[in-house]
């Protein structure tokens, strides 16, 4: 009965393991499509100019008031920091549009 009993114990462990896949998406429209509505940060409401580095204490999120970001630049519910300690950058490449 042991044996038993051990065995059954496998077996339903074996099954309740979950398995996930990753999907990716080739654009962002398609993505959008199947999930609307999601929060979007992008960081373009940066206080740095372009084609300038410029690093500032984080975090950075929607109360940062420094020479990065200011109050409300970020989208509220976001934070970033740099947990390694030191300064988080940020970087403005030159307008490609």
């Amino acid at each position: 009965m042991r044996s038993f009993t051990c065995l059954l114990s496998v077996l339903l462990l074996g099954a309740c393991v979950a398995t996930a896949a990753v999907t990716f998406y080739t654009d962002q429209t398609s993505f959008e499509t199947l999930y609307p509505g999601l929060t979007k940060e992008d960081y373009s409401n940066t206080n740095v100019p372009v084609n300038t580095v410029q690093t500032a204490d984080g975090p950075f999120n929607s109360l940062t008031d420094n020479a990065c970001f200011s109050p409300g630049d970020i989208v509220d519910g976001i934070s970033l920091d740099n947990l390694e300690g030191g300064d988080n950058v940020v970087i403005t490449p030159l307008n490609s549009e």
